[in-house]
């Protein structure tokens, strides 16, 4: 808050990064100085400590944010599950406008504790326990907690109201918690930000933790589009809620012209607090950037009431032997076997179909592949496929699945069932 209030661009290193990573991010930025416990490794950068007194304007800031609205407050960086992070410079003006508009949604009242649950090095989580404390709400920053048993008191101690995490957090949370009534019954907000949620999971969210879970659609580029309340979940689980006024928010075609509700199409939003440009990337500024509209690369459908339906990434969009399917598709429908706690999908070269999908599943029990096979092939959409078990999938720091990280994965576990010693007890191919 004080470098906010010093008008000094702030450039967030979460210390587990490596000295490779952190040393490009400096000078990809132009970074200048750092505030840690001690040397940013791989950078020889002299420490700051802020005043204090910059919050109140006394001292002698190095610069000032006083009437410099357009001035960068923040840089935040893309989550990167399917490819390399963008960054974008969020002003203040920028993060005034996401704060007003997120208030139509989320409010804090006066003193009421919040926690969020994803690191205070994403913007996400920076963003959020700024706008609590501009409302007037208490950031809790225990995160002292090792086990969901200590998550769980910790929250109770503390009297959260409002609790903020990841589909990822709340995956693995409410797969560790047993049926009966929920454990967090006096939140008021659960909020899970950064992705759709399978039903199967939000009904075990309701059940087994909290039931007030409020699910957002937003990008790092523009901040909340759209909010789900719990009554709207309670009648179409599978939306992301209604859009935010003070955004223009569309649903397009390939060609740009807005569709009619109820067909698919691409995504465009802008208004005020909505990026205009990457940093550093003219190639993802021209890919996303186009006509004064940010193109998140979402495919949605507008349906009844205004609700907005994800139908999947644009990027993550297969060609099937000449029938374009979703992976997130593919993945719902691996997701609707008992046995599967977990899925994710990644296009592989297919000399036959052009691309082929190959599915990863975390098992929630045994089970034969060929009774997955099975649950496939009984779709009306028929593909084919090839199916790998693995222990975890793997995940960005953030908690989102990491595609590139999860084809690796999978090729590797093909190599090793390749190799002569090797079994073909972990693969399956239809």
């Amino acid at each position: 808050l004080a470098l906010a209030r010093a008008g000094i661009v702030q450039l967030p290193i979460r210390a587990a990064e490596a000295a490779g990573v952190a040393g490009g991010l400096v000078r990809a930025f132009g970074a200048t100085a750092v505030i840690a416990d001690g040397p940013l490794p791989g950078t020889d950068l002299p420490p700051l400590r802020p005043d204090p007194a910059w919050l109140d304007g006394g001292a002698d800031p190095p610069s000032t944010a006083a009437d410099a609205p357009d001035r960068p407050w923040i840089v935040a960086s893309s989550s990167g599950t399917t490819g390399r992070p963008k960054a974008i410079a969020v002003t203040h003006a920028m993060e005034a406008a996401r704060n007003r508009r997120d208030r139509q949604a989320f409010v804090h009242p006066a003193g009421e504790p919040f926690m969020t649950l994803i690191d205070p090095g994403f913007y996400n989580s920076t963003s959020a326990m700024v706008r609590c404390l501009w409302q007037g709400g208490t950031v809790v920053l225990d995160h002292g907690f090792q086990t969901f048993a200590d998550l769980l008191r910790t929250v109770r101690e503390r009297g959260v109201r409002f609790l903020q995490m990841t589909p990822g957090h709340l995956f693995a949370l409410v797969e560790a918690l047993p049926d009966g009534p929920p454990a967090l019954p006096d939140l008021r907000v659960l909020r899970i930000s950064s992705a759709a949620l399978p039903p199967r999971v939000l009904d075990l969210a309701r059940r087994r933790l909290a039931d007030c879970v409020h699910l957002t659609y937003g990008t790092n580029e523009a901040g909340t589009l759209a909010v789900a309340t719990p009554d709207v979940l309670a009648d179409e689980a599978a939306s992301v809620g209604r859009t935010l006024d003070g955004i223009q928010f569309e649903i397009v075609d390939g060609e740009d012209r807005p569709v009619a509700p109820g067909r698919a199409g691409f995504v465009r939003v802008r208004g005020p607090g909505v990026m205009d440009a990457y940093l550093g990337d003219d190639a993802a500024t021209a890919r996303h950037c186009r006509g004064g509209w940010f193109h998140p690369g979402d495919v949605a459908v507008r349906g009844p009431g205004g609700l907005v339906f994800l139908k999947g990434r644009s990027d993550r969009t297969m060609n099937i032997g000449g029938v374009l399917t979703a992976a997130e598709e593919i993945e719902a429908l691996v997701l609707a076997h008992p046995a599967v706690a977990e899925a994710a999908v990644v296009p592989i070269a297919s000399e036959r179909y052009q691309v082929m999908p190959a599915i990863a599943v975390v098992l929630r029990h045994p089970v034969a592949l060929a009774e997955l096979g099975a649950h496939l092939r009984a779709s009306p959409r028929s593909f084919p496929f090839i199916v790998t078990v693995v222990a975890a999938l793997p995940r960005t720091p953030i908690g989102k699945i990491d595609y590139p990280a999860t084809a690796r994965l999978i090729s590797e576990a093909g190599k090793a069932q390749a190799a002569p010693s090797a079994g073909n007890s972990g693969r399956s191919r239809s």
